[in-house]
């Protein structure tokens, strides 16, 4: 199974096979209270079954998401945590990101490819970056958005053009 999703609510599988996944081939766990949540999305990370274990949360402290780390690690699976919590308040992950639609829902006469604003806003060692992606029917992933895609990475306020760090914002 290469992707777990684990939650009180499960994703919409229509939405799914518009993205070109098959729900078939998702585990999902519908958990009834947070303990019950936290213990099967550390048993799902910790047993390598999945690739990719997304998990919707209502909090997670510290100690809890250290223990999710470790078991994430063991497993060899990437856990995304799916959680809404204030900005300025600290979070027990490696990454933090803000994912929000890039553009309203197209107009029939002009369908266009759905869009993600997409922001790393906190990385252990890394720097705050942002793009635009939008997703590929055709090949079932994720591209930088037309507009961006042939252009130079701009550079960050008081930072020199020439600046040839890998960790860009783009646009």
């Amino acid at each position: 199974v290469p992707l777990a999703w684990i939650g009180p609510a499960l994703p919409y599988a229509p939405g799914l096979v518009a993205l070109g996944l098959d729900p078939a081939r998702l585990l999902t766990v519908r958990a009834a209270g947070e303990a019950d949540l936290l213990w099967s999305l550390e048993e799902v990370a910790r047993s390598g079954q999945a690739q990719v274990v997304i998990a919707q949360l209502r909090g997670l402290d510290r100690i809890a998401g250290r223990r999710l780390q470790l078991a994430a690690e063991r497993g060899g699976s990437a856990l995304l945590v799916l959680e809404s919590r204030p900005l300025g308040e600290p979070v027990p992950a490696l990454t933090r990101w803000r994912v929000a639609a890039a553009r309203p829902a197209a107009a029939p006469l002009f369908p266009q490819p759905p869009a993600w604003q997409v922001e790393l806003l906190q990385a252990r060692g890394g720097h705050p970056a942002a793009a635009t992606l939008e997703w590929d029917h055709a090949t079932a992933a994720f591209a930088l958005a037309a507009g961006l895609r042939h252009r130079a990475p701009a550079a960050r306020d008081g930072e020199a053009d020439t600046d040839d760090r890998p960790q860009r914002r783009i646009g």
